[in-house]
């Protein structure tokens, strides 16, 4: 029996070993001697100068809105009608983008929009994009452009004020230097602001801080949503509604004539075009 005993054990080495031979050695990513940066390529160079690039142009592009508000007020345009202009053109692309980050991908469908995402986007909408455009166009009639971006760019103080007061977020003694040096170059600034425009930097300085603290709260809720619905579709969504408020603003307190007078003064209709009559808002 001790015979037959040795021989089954030295059979089973024999076949373990013919195993063990016919097995791939072990990959070189699972070696411990190989680190794990080093077995993933990774060459961030394009990455970060087409991210460098996109917030350039950016930037660029939110200065320039300042800008072509304040040409705009030469005509005799107000800031309720300039911002439903504005929302009108941008609701198609708000609409399509919001479609865009919803749809079906590989198989995989969003999660539907449950009623308390709804009141979520519509309260967003309001506060993040309706009221802060708002209150900016309105301010942008006492105050220079450069002066209302200066004011516009203390954002991210605001959003790390809100968070220490709503989310009990410790603000070091780095961060507290950097607001006392932005807010201290803004004091300086409104100062030349007044001697040069008057005492109306006051009341359009407060309407465009009032637009910083509502995109800041916008900011400061919208986290948890971002999360669940991403980024893309909560702006399509919450920029649609603020159109929606936009466009509903002007025809509660503008007559649909002064958008045709408006539209003559900007030359997209010639006097000399001939049009039927009912077509004139006059008329209506």
């Amino acid at each position: 029996m001790d015979i037959n005993l040795s021989q089954k054990q030295g059979h089973c080495a024999r076949r373990d070993k013919r195993q063990s031979a016919r097995m791939p050695s072990k990959a070189p990513f699972l070696s411990s001697s190989v680190r794990p940066e080093a077995a993933v390529p990774s060459n961030p160079s394009p990455r970060l100068a087409s991210g460098l690039a996109l917030a350039v142009l950016g930037a660029v592009a939110f200065s320039g809105k300042a800008i072509i508000v304040k040409l705009a007020y030469r005509h005799g345009v107000d800031a309720v009608t300039l911002l439903m202009l504005r929302m009108v053109l941008a609701l198609p692309f708000f609409v399509l983008m919001a479609w865009w980050a919803g749809r079906e991908r590989q198989g995989v469908k969003p999660d539907a929009l449950h009623w308390r995402d709804r009141l979520g986007i519509v309260w967003l909408g309001f506060t993040g994009y309706y009221l802060a455009s708002f209150l900016d166009f309105a301010g942008l009639a006492y105050i220079s452009a450069s002066f209302e971006r200066l004011i516009l760019y203390l954002n991210p103080t605001l959003v790390v004020l809100l968070g220490s007061l709503l989310y009990r977020r410790a603000i070091s003694p780095y961060q507290w230097l950097g607001l006392a040096i932005s807010y201290g170059g803004v004091l300086l600034v409104f100062g030349h602001e007044v001697r040069l425009s008057g005492e109306g930097v006051w009341l359009g300085s407060s309407l465009v801080f009032a637009s910083a603290v509502s995109y800041a709260l916008y900011l400061s809720y919208s986290g948890e949503m971002v999360r669940r619905l991403g980024a893309l579709r909560l702006v399509g969504w919450a920029s649609a509604v603020a159109c929606i408020f936009c466009i509903t603003q002007f025809l509660v307190l503008r007559p649909l004539a002064g958008l045709w007078t408006l539209a003559r003064k900007f030359g997209l209709f010639r006097s000399s075009t001939p049009l039927p009559a009912r077509w004139c808002p006059s008329s209506w």
